[in-house]
């Protein structure tokens, strides 16, 4: 049986990692999923609820022991915090940060997740006139990023399709 219902729960709607929420507001037997992105964009390789109680959560923050770029250059003081100092990558580029952990307690498990705070700066060839109509309907229109990526992603394929005949 699967009642419809206006209940809408958005759940972690730009983070990585596992989303949580009451879902105690959905009526029936039947919970229906629905996953946004542009293409590509994100990967998800599993997607799962649980409806165990909740269990006890220990969590434990630990800071890179050694961040190293590739030219060798230790930028772990530039990483460390939110302060606005920055460790520019170019193409190619990379840094290796390493963690020395904790152990694992017997009977626990561990999982790791990811807290960091940046941005990047997608680097174009600058020319022709700026779509400003394109850039107000992505900032204003609910998924307007994804339906332009698979609009250019199918002309891509299509063009694709029509130089191998």
């Amino acid at each position: 049986m699967t009642t419809r219902t206006d209940a809408f729960v958005a759940l972690n709607r730009f983070g990585l990692g596992a989303a949580h929420g009451d879902l105690g507001r959905v009526a029936g037997d039947t919970i229906h999923v629905r996953l946004e992105s542009a293409p590509s964009f994100w990967l998800l390789d599993h997607v799962a609820l649980d409806f165990s109680a909740p269990q006890p959560l220990s969590v434990r923050e630990i800071q890179a022991a050694s961040a190293v770029d590739g030219r060798g250059r230790d930028v772990r003081s530039l990483l460390g915090a939110t302060d606005g100092s920055v460790v520019t990558l170019e193409r190619g580029d990379f840094a290796e940060l390493r963690f020395q952990v904790p152990e694992v307690p017997q009977g626990s498990a561990r999982t790791y997740l990811l807290r960091s705070h940046g941005w990047y700066q997608i680097h174009t060839v600058e020319t022709g006139e700026p779509r400003t109509a394109m850039l107000a309907r992505i900032g204003t229109e609910p998924y307007a990023i994804s339906r332009l990526a698979v609009s250019r992603m199918n002309d891509a394929l299509r063009a694709l399709d029509g130089a191998g005949q």
